[in-house]
C-alpha cells in the first residue's frame, strides 16, 4: 500500500495563505476574525433561565384574571402563552373575559370579537364597572337620557382608555397587523389579546378547519409574544356539568398552555328544579389544563350577578335557599319540583294547541 504523499513547504505556505483569505482581501493582514455561524435550531438550555426567573418574579408581564382562585392556580397568562376558555354556548365564557378586562381596566388590551358589536361590549363593560342593569340602560337611552349618554362616554374614555375592540372578522395575517398598529399607537406592548371566539376566525368550520385554526393560533401567540386568551365553543356532553379536557371540540388541548372550562350548574337538567334554583346565581370555572409547574388544576364556584353580569368570589348567603314553609325540607323540595313541572306543562300547553279531536294530557 502506497503511503500518503506529504506536502512540501510551498504547498503548506499556499494552504496557510488560502486559510487567511477573507472577503475583505487576501494576504496576511487579516483584521477581522472569521464569522461565527448563526445557528437556527441550536439553543443552550441556559438561555431559558432568565426568562423563567422573569416570568415568576415579574407579574407585570402576565395577564392576571383578578379572580384570586384562578390566579393562584395559573399565576397569570404569560407572553406567548395560549389559553382557551371553553364551554357550551351561553355558559358565561364571554362574561368571564369581560370581568377580566374590568379587573384590569386600564390595561392595554385588544379584543377581537366578530361575535359581538363594539356597542354590546361597551354595554356589558359598563354594567359590570358601574353596577348598571343593561335593560335600564337601554330604556334610558331610548328615552333620550343625556346623563346616561355621558356616563357611557365616561366609561369608554376613563375606565377603558387603552381597550381596542375590533368587531371585524379578521384572518391571522390581519390580526398580526392589528397588533402591530395598536402597539404603535400605544407606543407600548399590548398586555393581553382576547379572541371571541375561535370558530369565527375566517376559515372552514369543520374538523380540519378548526384544527388548522388552533395550530395557527398557537403560532400567532408565539409569534406576537403576547398573552392570548381565546374562547372555544364546546359541544360535547350535557349542559351544566364538568367535562374537563373532553370539552375541547376538535382538539386544541395539545396546543394550549392553559384550558379553562366554564359552565352553569343551573343549566344541569340532571338536577331537580330545587337544586337548579339554588345555583341560579353561580358560575363554575375550572382550570383543567395547566402546563406551568406545579400544574395546579381545579374548579371554583363564583357568584354572577343576575342584573349586571359581574363575577366575584362566592360569599355566604349567595346561593338561593327557599324559605322554610314549616313542611320540612323533603316536603318543600317535592312541592317545589311538582310546581315547576306543572308550570312547564302549562307553558307547553299554551304554545302547542292540542290536535283536533284530541283531549288527552301532553305528559
Amino acid at each position: 500500500m502506497a503511503l500518503p504523499r506529504l506536502l512540501d513547504d510551498d504547498s503548506i505556505d499556499a494552504a496557510i495563505e488560502a486559510a487567511q483569505t477573507t472577503s475583505h482581501g487576501t494576504g496576511t493582514d487579516v483584521d477581522e476574525p472569521a464569522s461565527v455561524p448563526e445557528w437556527r435550531f441550536v439553543r443552550h438550555l441556559n438561555s431559558a433561565v432568565d426568562p423563567l426567573v422573569d416570568a415568576l418574579q415579574n407579574t407585570e408581564g402576565r395577564l392576571m384574571w383578578g379572580i384570586r382562585d384562578l390566579d393562584l392556580m395559573m399565576r397569570g397568562v404569560g407572553n406567548g402563552d395560549l389559553c382557551f376558555v371553553t364551554g357550551r354556548a351561553h355558559s358565561g365564557k364571554t362574561q368571564l373575559v369581560m370581568q377580566a378586562i374590568c379587573n384590569n381596566a386600564h390595561g392595554r388590551f385588544i379584543l377581537f370579537t366578530p361575535d359581538e358589536m363594539a356597542e354590546l361590549v361597551l354595554m356589558k363593560l359598563a354594567a359590570i364597572m358601574r353596577g348598571l342593569n343593561p335593560e335600564h340602560v337601554e330604556q334610558a337611552l331610548k328615552a333620550g337620557d343625556n346623563d346616561m349618554v355621558e356616563l357611557l362616554r365616561t366609561v369608554a374614555a376613563d375606565d377603558f382608555p387603552n381597550l381596542v375592540v375590533i368587531d371585524d372578522g379578521l384572518d391571522f395575517d390581519d390580526m398580526r397587523k392589528a397588533v402591530m398598529e395598536c402597539e404603535a399607537y400605544w407606543e407600548a406592548p399590548t398586555q393581553g389579546i382576547f379572541i371571541d371566539y375561535l370558530e369565527l376566525i375566517p376559515g372552514d368550520a369543520d374538523h380540519d378547519g378548526v384544527t388548522w385554526k388552533v395550530q395557527e393560533l398557537k403560532r400567532f401567540a408565539k409569534g406576537t409574544k403576547r398573552p392570548v386568551v381565546c374562547l372555544h365553543q364546546g359541544k360535547r356532553g350535557e349542559r351544566g356539568q364538568a367535562k374537563g379536557m373532553d370539552g375541547m371540540r376538535y382538539g386544541g388541548e395539545n396546543e394550549a398552555t392553559y384550558v379553562v372550562e366554564v359552565f352553569r350548574k343551573c343549566q344541569d337538567e340532571t338536577l331537580d328544579a330545587y337544586d337548579r334554583e339554588a345555583e341560579q346565581n353561580s358560575i363554575t370555572v375550572g382550570v383543567v389544563k395547566n402546563k406551568r409547574p406545579p400544574s395546579k388544576t381545579g374548579y371554583v364556584d363564583l357568584h354572577i350577578a343576575a342584573e349586571t353580569g359581574a363575577i366575584r368570589p362566592m360569599q355566604e348567603g349567595d346561593r338561593y335557599v327557599r324559605p322554610d314553609d314549616g313542611a320540612g325540607p323533603t316536603q318543600s323540595r317535592a312541592e317545589h319540583n311538582a310546581a315547576a313541572l306543572q308550570a312547564l306543562k302549562d307553558e307547553v300547553a299554551a304554545t302547542q294547541p292540542a290536535a283536533e279531536g284530541a283531549d288527552r294530557p301532553m305528559f
